[in-house]
């Protein structure tokens, strides 16, 4: 159960920021970034509902795995929805937060925002390992 309450944070986190920066968002966020800083954009709400829509189907994919039946599949589909879920928000926190951070009118430079989103994987692996370790004591139970 605690796997499945992991992969809903990263939607949570998605929600949160919105709501904290949604007057601090411009009409479009960078979408990629170039030698010469961002190469081009894409409209905020679309960004926001697509980064909702991922980690929305991640979070519902990890709770309908809850059930008795799912449990031989428990952790590859938590490792899944984690990884996916997480990596979609760390590219949200990291576009918004290097929006935000930059201001109004400069120029957002990428930094070391990214390493969010690669961090993602990693925090998919928290779910995967929840779930393994629940379905390792109940086969030792049955």
């Amino acid at each position: 159960m605690i796997g499945a309450v992991l992969v809903w944070v990263p939607l949570t986190v998605v929600v949160t920021t919105f709501l904290a920066w949604r007057h601090k968002l411009p009409e479009d966020l960078p979408r990629q970034w170039g030698a010469n800083g961002v190469a081009s954009t894409m409209p905020t709400w679309l960004f926001l509902t697509v980064a909702l829509m991922l980690t929305l189907c991640a979070a519902i994919g990890a709770t309908l795995a809850l059930p008795a039946g799912a449990a031989p599949n428990r952790p590859t589909i938590y490792l899944a929805s984690g990884c996916v879920a997480a990596i979609v928000a760390g590219i949200w926190l990291a576009t918004v937060g290097v929006t935000v951070a930059a201001g109004e009118h400069a120029v957002p430079e990428i930094g070391g925002w990214p390493l969010l989103a690669i961090l993602g994987g990693v925090y998919g692996l928290i779910p995967f390992l929840l779930a393994r370790s629940g379905t390792v004591r109940d086969e030792t139970m049955a």
